[in-house]
């Protein structure tokens, strides 16, 4: 079973994000700040996938995927935000996100860039 570390700030929509992985049959780590996220990943427990929303409080998006980057630079990660102009951003920076969904984002869409984005680690 693959493991997913998700990280969102909302409550509703960190419940409905893990609801949905979980039903899909993906074991879920569910973070409500980027902190405790990176602990997570600094302890060295197994993640397979990072879907993270960029906008959260404390910590920005780009630390936060700068920080992942480092610990583990080929673990892949989608970003989630409400803002277009993010993934123009990040592409900018050169954090690799594997794919960039816009909020609200469907069970179906998130589903499949999961899919794929585990299919793309050998």
């Amino acid at each position: 079973m693959k493991t997913i570390l998700l990280v969102d700030d909302e409550r509703d929509v960190l419940s409905y994000l893990e609801d949905t992985l979980e039903f899909f049959g993906y074991k879920v780590i569910a973070k409500s700040d980027a902190e405790p996220a990176l602990d997570v990943m600094r302890q060295g427990v197994a993640v397979d996938l990072v879907v993270t929303d960029y906008m959260m409080p404390g910590m920005d998006g780009v630390t936060f995927l700068t920080e992942v980057r480092r610990l583990a630079p080929t673990i892949p990660v989608i970003v989630l935000s409400g803002n277009e102009a993010i993934e123009s951003h990040l592409r900018s920076l050169n954090l690799d996100g594997f794919d960039y969904l816009f909020k609200p984002v469907r069970s179906a869409e998130l589903h499949s860039s999961v899919k794929a984005a585990l299919e793309s680690v050998p």
